[in-house]
């Protein structure tokens, strides 16, 4: 892939109308799909970088709480990811994201 689409999604915001509100609500998806995704790493990340959960509760929620593949960010999930962030171990992980 050469980039041709990124461009031309760029060029139609930059030059033209923008997104409808169509198109926008078919991000959402991806974004939820990302976000979540993007957790998932950090909590592998920390097992391969030896970074522990500061809050023994936080340890907890991880371990009981596994969904297997997200499209849409509930207010459950929500909170999980809040209650991830709240975490200083966590937070110690995505400062050395650089390192995977």
């Amino acid at each position: 892939e050469s980039g041709k689409s990124t461009v031309a999604k760029q060029m139609k915001i930059i030059h033209k109308e923008g997104w409808s509100d169509q198109e926008l609500k078919g991000f959402v998806n991806v974004i939820h799909t990302n976000v979540y995704q993007s957790v998932k790493s950090m909590l592998g990340a920390m097992g391969d970088l030896e970074i522990s959960f500061v809050n023994k509760d936080t340890e907890a929620l991880v371990s009981n709480f596994d969904p297997p593949f997200v499209e849409k960010i509930t207010p459950e999930l929500g909170g999980w990811i809040k209650s991830l962030w709240a975490d200083e171990g966590f937070k110690k992980t995505y400062d050395r994201r650089a390192e995977f």
